[in-house]
């Protein structure tokens, strides 16, 4: 099985090797960028931390362009620790609250539209870090899953599109790209790597990632997947999920504002609370 290097790398559809680049081997790519800037691109600082790396918002990937890209690096290991943290702290954190696919995991999710950032950076300051230097400008919805994997549990087969909790009937468009950042990542991790199903007409091996702490892998959002069962760990693979939308109008307007999610009972908050 393909099995990508641990540096900016790409996938293109029909597309043997890199645009402008056939022919000629691996490309070169500088470290900790998000693909190439190209045309329009910007690139944003982590404003809360001055010791974050720039990362650009160029890459985007498309039908004639890459699939997926992976970056070493992207973040600081003080921000990837930290939200690590938040997220196994968070009093959210409970049971999957996605579908039968997630069984045995552990997460809870946010749903937000451009106008609920405030509320995200206000509430979850460095899920707020992470998206706002990850997704491309004309996003205008957004799906968060903080996700737990410990031993024995896998996520079987599927595309992400949940924001169609909120457009039922009628499907939402798939997501522009999805951004997964691994925060905590055991050494003896065995199994709980991600598998990738391309187009059928590119005629490709299936990619297998291998999830690394501080790893940031961003893929084309139509592209179904799965996490392999993790066989062995000392702890829970630990990583963080945003699905970038570009919502028509007539769909945006049922997406809520800022919308928290968990399957913690409210008994339990309570509970915690009155024991501080």
């Amino acid at each position: 099985m393909l099995q990508p290097p641990l540096t900016p790398t790409c996938f293109h559809e029909g597309c043997a090797q890199p645009p402008n680049d056939r022919g000629s081997g691996n490309r070169k790519v500088a470290p900790r960028v998000l693909g190439d800037p190209g045309r329009g691109a910007t690139a944003r600082t982590i404003g809360a931390f001055p010791e974050q790396r720039s990362v650009a918002l160029a890459f985007e990937p498309g039908r004639f362009r890459r699939l997926y890209n992976l970056t070493e690096d992207a973040f600081s290991a003080e921000f990837v620790k930290r939200t690590a943290e938040s997220v196994i702290q968070s009093p959210f954190l409970s049971g999957t609250t996605l579908n039968v696919r997630f069984s045995g995991t552990e997460g809870f999710s946010i749903a937000l539209t451009r106008s609920g950032l405030p509320r995200l950076k206000q509430s979850f300051p460095l899920f707020y870090e992470f998206l706002e230097s990850t997704t491309p400008d004309r996003c205008n919805a957004f799906f968060i899953n903080p996700l737990c994997i410990a031993e024995g549990a896998h996520v079987a087969p599927h595309i992400d599109r949940s924001l169609n909790t909120w457009t039922r009937p009628e499907l939402p468009p798939f997501p522009v790209k999805v951004s997964v950042l691994y925060l905590d990542v055991a050494d003896d991790l065995e199994g709980g790597t991600l598998l990738l199903y391309p187009p059928l007409l590119t005629l490709r091996r299936r990619p297998r990632i291998t999830p690394k702490t501080g790893l940031l892998f961003e893929f084309r959002g139509d592209l179904r997947h799965e996490v392999a069962a993790v066989t062995s760990s000392s702890r829970a693979r630990v990583s963080l999920v945003v699905e970038h939308y570009d919502m028509p109008a007539y769909l945006l307007r049922k997406i809520p504002e800022f919308y928290v999610k968990s399957s913690r009972e409210f008994e339990s908050f309570m509970d915690e609370a009155m024991s501080v």
